[in-house]
């Protein structure tokens, strides 16, 4: 990752910020799996719900031509939002 004050826009490989926002995201749900597994309450299967649905809107989210571009600069603003 490349960034100037001037500007305040990086440039990355578009990657990056993909799979840092998911890492949490599916820790947590195979977390919650793992709980229903162990103990078989509903509850956990809807958290489980919760976190596949915000790593379904990161996928969608990253198919959006403005991440996928590798020319694209990112706001420094955006960068400090994924992360």
């Amino acid at each position: 990752s490349r960034c100037t004050l001037d500007t305040q826009y990086c440039t990355s490989d578009p990657w990056i910020p993909f799979f840092i926002t998911l890492l949490p995201l599916t820790w947590r749900m195979l977390q919650c799996l793992r709980r229903f597994y162990d103990d078989g309450k509903r509850a956990h299967l809807v958290n489980f719900g919760k976190y596949a649905t915000s790593v379904a809107a990161v996928v969608i989210g990253s198919a959006h031509p403005d991440f996928t571009s590798a020319s694209s600069y990112w706001p420094m603003q955006r960068v400090l939002y994924i992360v």
